[in-house]
């Protein structure tokens, strides 16, 4: 029995496993599927000054161990507000608006959590797809 060509797969994949070869071709393809959500989540994002809509950012690829991670942010300081929600005290007048509030509770826009599930998919296929680049051009 000839046993070459499942030696040689072994040491590409022991080499490959030791070396960040993988990690390297990945992260460039992660950086992409950050940016295809943040590309629908901004198009979602209600604009009243556009300073909450310029706010999101894709931070990473980071590599925490063997994994790479790429987190979604938005620093303005009322992000999650209007993402989930709010309470408010009817009656107060709010000089920013010129208006009194009227509603004890406003409802979140959610443009995170929908535009997330709108490019699950999309972004899967990418990644799958630079996944499988990635590992045809370390054993070839």
């Amino acid at each position: 029995m000839d046993f070459s060509d499942f030696t040689e797969f072994a040491d590409k994949l022991r080499a490959a496993g030791q070396s960040d070869a993988l990690m390297n071709k990945m992260a460039p393809v992660m950086k992409e599927a950050g940016d295809m959500a943040i590309q629908e989540i901004k198009a979602r994002t209600p604009v009243d000054t556009g300073e909450l809509k310029r706010k999101w950012r894709v931070v990473g690829p980071k590599r925490p161990g063997h994994h790479l991670i790429v987190d979604i942010v938005n620093n303005q300081e009322y992000a999650s507000f209007v993402e989930k929600g709010h309470r408010q005290k009817p009656g107060r007048y709010v000089p920013a608006i010129g208006k009194r509030l009227k509603a004890k509770w406003v409802d979140g826009q959610f443009m995170m959590r929908d535009g997330m599930a709108y490019v699950e998919d999309p972004v899967n296929q990418h990644l799958q797809k630079g996944f499988d680049a990635a590992v045809k051009s370390i054993f070839d």
